[in-house]
């Protein structure tokens, strides 16, 4: 759930470009770890080009997903208004 969460959240939003930003974003998904190196006495910074390519990924991912829904929900749209205009001429 946090995963799609996530991708609607890139949908609408692009990728921080600021580190704060970025940590924050981390932060709240609970992948702040995966991009912070195990120092001693905590987490050292974070790999923001690394996050920043991932979270890039995840945000095609989501735009993919949406355009793939959107030409679906058209398809059918279509079969609907092409058995309509049918049932329509065998009613004539």
């Amino acid at each position: 759930m946090k995963a799609l969460r996530l991708k609607l959240i890139l949908l609408l939003h692009s990728v921080p470009q600021g580190d704060v930003q970025l940590r924050e974003l981390l932060e709240r998904f609970n992948l702040l770890e995966r991009f912070t190196p195990y120092v001693v006495g905590g987490r050292g910074s974070v790999r923001g080009e690394e996050a920043r390519t991932w979270l890039e990924a995840r945000r095609n991912e989501a735009i993919a997903k949406v355009t793939l829904v959107v030409s679906s929900i058209a398809m059918v749209a279509a079969l609907v208004a092409m058995i309509a205009a049918i049932v329509a001429a065998v009613r004539r």
